[in-house]
């Protein structure tokens, strides 16, 4: 009996071992969740992180995802101490560095266990033009576009300036909790729908003072991600309520068919608009431009339309430029979002 039990107690160690082992997906979360504190304490912000997916595969054994990041390195920055520290810690943690190299503008790091790629890495070297000056060129195109300010971000104070002295009306673009976190990380400073109703509030009034200096204030606000937030209408009427009470609006980004901002804005006794189309996901100018022309055939259709795009993504601000014309021909009217 008790040699029973020994063999027993030996097969649930083996495998219990055999499964931790092949727990691929948990591991890949602990090792993204490593390469994301590297890149944070060198100086990369979740801006700088412009793209962002994940593809999950199955096999023998059992099943991984493969994470994918495009970083854009801010000037600066200390890539040889990222690479170090990439090299160093992926190996403490048992993982392997499969691919580094140098492809064409990009440095490509390809990171995992068992033969399993759990990580691609893709940084590129951040472009001269900076965020700022990149709001520089959509004022100067002297049309009115909302631009939504991350909080707590290097520029943040200074782009909420430079856009209220151009007499632009720009918002705050909150984070918010998604589904897929901790995973997919919305950034600091974010609302979760685990924070009490006190908890909301001063995040939004922490958030808010990060791109108001000076006294000037956002006009709006918008969700940066929030899929589970937005989702839980509750929480979503704790914040329109005190959004509402500071004299504001709110848009919703519908990151998520599953929102329930409609129904917390009615039960706020607050008007309801939501993004209609997500501009540039693809960042390809054939893309983007058919985008642009689903936004003309919305906004003909019910008269009004709001889309979101990102002043991070390279082809965005030149096809926007372009399809001005055809705006114009097609009786569309350009508006800030507070004129909504």
């Amino acid at each position: 009996m008790l040699v029973g039990m020994l063999v027993l107690l030996a097969c649930v160690l083996a495998y219990m071992f055999w499964q931790n082992e092949n727990d691929h997906v948990s591991f890949g979360v602990k090792l993204d969740n490593y390469i994301n504190g590297v890149l944070h304490e060198a100086g990369v912000t979740d801006n700088d992180i412009i793209s962002q997916s994940r593809e999950e595969f199955s096999g023998s054994p059992g099943r991984w995802i493969e994470t994918r990041k495009v970083v854009v390195l801010p000037g600066g920055c200390d890539f040889e101490d990222i690479k170090r520290r990439i090299e160093y810690g992926t190996q403490q943690l048992g993982a392997e560095v499969y691919r580094r190299e140098k492809s064409g503008e990009n440095y490509v790091f390809e990171i995992g266990r068992k033969k399993k790629v759990l990580l691609r890495l893709i940084f590129r070297q951040e472009e001269k033009e900076s965020g700022l000056e990149g709001i520089r060129k959509y004022i100067a195109l002297g049309v009115p576009v909302t631009l939504a300010v991350m909080p707590y971000q290097r520029y943040s104070a200074e782009a909420a300036k430079l856009l209220n002295d151009a007499g632009y009306s720009y918002f705050l673009h909150l984070p918010m909790e998604p589904v897929g976190y901790p995973s997919v990380n919305p950034g600091h400073g974010a609302l979760f729908a685990s924070m009490s109703d006190a908890r909301i509030r001063e995040g939004l009034g922490q958030a808010l003072e990060s791109v108001s200096p000076g006294g000037i204030s956002p006009d709006g606000i918008n969700n940066h991600m929030g899929s589970r937030f937005t989702a839980d209408r509750k929480r979503m009427e704790v914040l329109l309520r005190e959004i509402d009470k500071r004299g504001m609006f709110f848009i919703d980004s519908y990151t998520s068919t599953k929102s329930e901002c409609r129904k917390a804005a009615e039960a706020a006794g607050m008007e309801y608009t939501r993004n209609n189309i997500f501009l540039d996901t693809v960042d390809d100018p054939v893309s983007i431009e058919k985008k642009f022309r689903e936004l003309i055939r919305i906004g003909k259709k019910k008269g009004k339309a709001v889309a979101i795009g990102h002043i991070t993504k390279k082809h965005t601000y030149s096809v926007f430029a372009r399809m001005l014309a055809e705006f114009r021909k097609n009786g569309c009217e350009l508006v800030f979002a507070k004129d909504l």
